[in-house]
């Protein structure tokens, strides 16, 4: 700014002189004005004549500094687009990895790339970047000196946006104390330093706060300290942020690891490797959901599993194949173990003798990987266990091998209860990993024999008992990684197992053609293993992770033969287990002469054994293609005279005599089908029914057990209930979300005679809060006055000369007289609940739970009740 221009400021801001005719007429004022107003109106005319010094000084600095050219402005500033436009070749070995920045290289020019990870300026001479390659970090200072780096060059620096990619020079130095905030140990002394590519100022997430562990926010919070948390909608929505963090960075190069080493290792096996179709005809498993499409008017699905075109390249003589390629599934469920889509490691070799050689390939393999990832993946793991903390893995140079039989037989040592021939499911595989862990010393083991009928339709069984397999599973902590079995190779055999998984053996028919055509194929067979690789963590796509709604009428289906679909939404889960259909016909004690009724048949697996164990079986069954299916399956047999089916809903339906009731019914008709039977006269001998595991265990409930309740002492009341056997979900097709249990029900005879109104009232309110005192609960006014309501009409009914059960009397009652009784009783009110009490307390059940009581404790309780006039109905 210019001297004149200064003045004339001043000028302006200064007030103009008064003139005469003022000085005159304001004379007399101003001699009245103090010499302390003056002083103090002069100081506030100074104090603004300095503010506007110091705002042009402050002008001419900026205008001066922005004017000046820097001499050292090469070496600083954003890269132009033609340089990025590859205009000559370049040595790139002139770069230097993060990572690799070590105090080895001390003082040496080094050139490296990466993203401005934090900036931070000290002040006008000096500034820090931590700029991040691959996951590490270096802290590079810059630092205004003559003639190398200008304040101009640590202004830039100070406004470069975190996460822009920057091209740094300079010298390497080793500080006197660690450096915290990096993982590498050295400093770079920049001497240039050149934007790349520019991010936005504002990001959605900032890499430092999603890499921050649980354990860091705890210990903050309890702190006083507030950090960031990135939930996991924020990641999912900026996924190509959130994969910069050097947790997932190391993941993503674990995952790379485990494939490198798996091919290797394969590759000096004798394997090779091969490629699938991953758009098939038919289902590949007959254990998961498959995902349906229509193909130019044709069905197809995408490949639930390479297995079936690895075993066609066995048939075609390649001996030993494997696969590293995308895996579909439509899973119903949301967790890290169950994923619509996944890589797998899928292996494929001939067998010699026995598949055991499968499991030797398997334990080298294994021990092969870990051993790699701990000596090639140790910075990855480490950048991996400061976000999600994690134990080192132990496992034995020769891995542990246990049979099924073995692992349950630990599981029952323990006090779990297993189904010898089911599936085990997640919880009690983490319950087997910690009993291993405990009892052998290793979290990685094989577990093999599995039931066949938790197996896919091609699995081997054994040779020395069929309810079993050839087939493993490898576990990690208690976490299944590998299936895996000896193959069946005998068309006639594969035919027969497909049609009792549901498959449709027309859409395979290529494959099992395929061991019609190998020669000398019995004395090869195949297995199969497949790893799942769930490093990812979440998809990699962007937008949120959400659980996509049904809609209204589509029905959750799973093939059968036929072209049937079974309806999850009408509890249509067939029990595909012939070793456990067995199980519970032997159970349910039928006899020669039975007539048995069973409900919901479906296709009939459990009617045909139903059908050779007694004289005529009653089938009730709603769905009219399963009505079809039975027809079609016992017609022109024997034991088509001896089967009856009637289509209808069963609770609607009048149900004919029967001896036994044995059935696998739809869940949600448990409680009104139980008290339907219960009810059924003439009364039958016993009923064995397949429920909902956790209905089953309120049926057979005790007092004090977690899950007795009304329904427990409605039932025993009526009948005796015993748990005959527990059955995981796998036994079904398609599987159910929850295990199930088959119960015997015994209708008590004699019955127990009570009043059904006034039990159900009274029970009503004794389990409102059941572990609550029943002092507590009879205390409370809604209940003295529910029941003081009842007890005046009864006592009002009970007129002089009349009887004293409304049963008995209610024809012959003078109502005209109830208004009268009334008034009368108005004067017992305030005794009313001094007289419940008396009840609960001459039969000493104050204190009392109804949690606890027994049956009999109940019914002794209502008779006392009763007695004393008191009703609940």
């Amino acid at each position: 700014m210019s001297s004149e221009s200064e003045t004339l400021s001043s000028s302006a801001s200064a007030p103009p002189p008064p003139s005469q005719s003022e000085e005159s007429s304001h004379e007399d004022d101003s001699k009245s004005v103090s010499k302390k107003a003056a002083k103090k109106e002069a100081a506030k005319l100074e104090k603004l004549r300095r503010r506007q010094e110091a705002a042009a000084a402050l002008s001419n600095a900026t205008s001066s500094l922005s004017v000046e050219e820097d001499p050292l402005a090469a070496n600083y500033g954003d890269v132009p687009l033609v340089e990025l436009q590859s205009k000559a070749p370049a040595d790139v070995n002139s770069w230097t990895e993060v990572g690799k920045l070590n105090e080895a290289m001390k003082d040496q020019h080094v050139l490296v790339r990466g993203r401005a990870q934090t900036i931070r300026s000290v002040s006008k001479n000096m500034a820090f970047v931590v700029v991040r390659e691959h996951g590490f970090t270096v802290q590079c200072v810059i630092t205004a000196t003559p003639d190398v780096v200008s304040r101009q060059m640590v202004k830039f620096v100070s406004g470069l946006n975190r996460e822009s990619i920057v091209d740094v020079e300079g010298i390497v130095s080793v500080p006197k104390d660690p450096i915290k905030g990096a993982t590498q140990p050295v400093e770079v002394q920049v001497r240039k330093l050149y934007c790349v590519s520019k991010a936005l100022p504002t990001l959605p997430i900032i890499v430092e706060d999603a890499a921050r562990s649980e354990i860091e926010i705890e210990k903050a919070l309890q702190a006083g300290e507030q950090l960031v948390r990135v939930n996991q909608d924020t990641r999912l929505n900026n996924r190509v942020i959130d994969i910069r963090t050097p947790a997932n960075q190391g993941i993503f190069r674990i995952q790379s690891q485990v494939g490198t080493v798996f091919r290797q290792f394969l590759l000096s096996e004798n394997f090779f490797e091969i490629h699938t179709p991953k758009l098939i005809a038919g289902s590949s498993e007959g254990g998961a959901s498959v995902f349906r499409l229509d193909y130019k008017g044709q069905p197809a699905c995408l490949a639930q599993s390479p297995q079936l075109h690895k075993q066609m390249a066995i048939c075609g003589d390649f001996g030993r194949v494997f696969e590293i390629g995308p895996v579909f599934r439509a899973e119903d469920s949301f967790t890290h173990r169950h994923l619509c889509e996944f890589t797998g490691l899928d292996v494929e070799m001939e067998i010699k003798n026995h598949y055991f050689e499968v499991m030797d390939i398997v334990d080298r393999l294994f021990v092969a990987m870990f051993d790699s990832l701990n000596q090639n993946c140790e910075k990855e793991l480490e950048a991996v266990g400061r976000q999600y903390p994690f134990e080192p893995l132990k496992y034995l140079r020769k891995t542990l091998r246990l049979t099924f039989e073995e692992g349950v037989q630990m599981l029952k040592d323990a006090g779990v209860e297993v189904d010898p021939l089911g599936d085990l499911n997640t919880e009690t595989e983490r319950k087997l990993g910690k009993l291993v862990l405990e009892k052998y010393g290793t979290e990685f083991y094989i577990l093999h024999r599995y039931p066949l009928a938790v197996r896919p339709f091609y699995t081997m069984p054994c040779y020395d008992n069929p309810a079993y397999s050839n087939s493993f599973d490898v576990f990690i902590r208690g976490e299944e990684i590998i299936s895996g079995a000896q193959r069946v190779h005998v068309p006639e055999l594969l035919a027969e197992r497909a049609q009792g998984c549901g498959i449709d053996v027309k859409t395979i028919s290529t494959y099992i053609d395929s061991f019609r055509t190998k020669p000398n194929l019995r004395k090869r067979t195949q297995y199969q293993t497949r790893a799942q690789t769930l490093l990812f963590g979440s998809s990699m796509a962007g937008g949120k992770a959400r659980k996509d709604k049904p809609k209204p009428n589509a029905a959750a289906h799973a093939p059968y033969q036929g072209g049937i679909s079974f309806h999850k939404s009408k509890g249509q889960h067939i029990l595909k287990n012939p070793m456990l259909v067995d199980s519970i016909v032997q159970k349910s004690g039928i006899k020669t002469t039975d007539t048995i009724l069973e409900i919901g048949p479906g296709t009939g697996n459990l009617t045909k054994k139903l059908l050779e164990a007694g004289k005529m079986v009653i089938a009730v069954e709603l769905d009219p293609r399963m009505v079809l299916e039975l027809h079609r399956r016992f017609q022109g047999t024997p034991l088509s005279n001896r089967l009856k089916v009637i289509q209808g809903d069963v609770l609607k339906t009048e149900l004919p005599y029967f001896d036994i009731c044995v059935a696998n019914i739809p869940y949600q008709i448990s409680s009104p089908l139980t008290f339907k039977l219960l009810n059924h006269q003439p009364s039958f001998r016993c009923a064995i029914i397949m429920f909902q595991r956790e209905f089953a265990m309120r049926l057979v409930a005790q007092p004090g057990d977690k899950l007795y309740c009304r329904l427990t002492v409605n039932t025993q009341l009526l009948s005796r209930v015993s748990h005959l056997l527990k059955v995981g979900r796998n036994n079904f097709r398609p599987p159910p979300k929850v295990d199930s249990s088959v119960v015997r029900i015994e209708p008590r005879k004699p019955r127990i005679e009570v009043k059904q109104k006034e039990w159900d009232g009274f029970l009503r309110i004794c389990f409102n809060r059941k572990n609550k005192t029943l002092g507590s609960i009879f205390r409370q006014k809604s209940v003295i006055n529910l029941l003081e309501k009842n007890y005046k009409t009864v006592q009002a009914l009970k007129l002089p000369g009349q009887s004293s059960t409304m049963e008995e009397t209610g024809d012959h009652i003078d109502f005209s007289k109830l208004g009268e009784a009334n008034e009368d009783l108005r004067g017992e009110t305030s005794e009313f609940k001094a007289k419940v009490l008396a009840v609960l307390k001459e039969g000493d059940f104050e204190e009392k739970r109804s949690s606890k009581l027994t049956l009999q404790e109940f019914l002794y309780l209502l008779s006392l009740f009763n007695k004393a006039g008191i009703h609940f109905s």
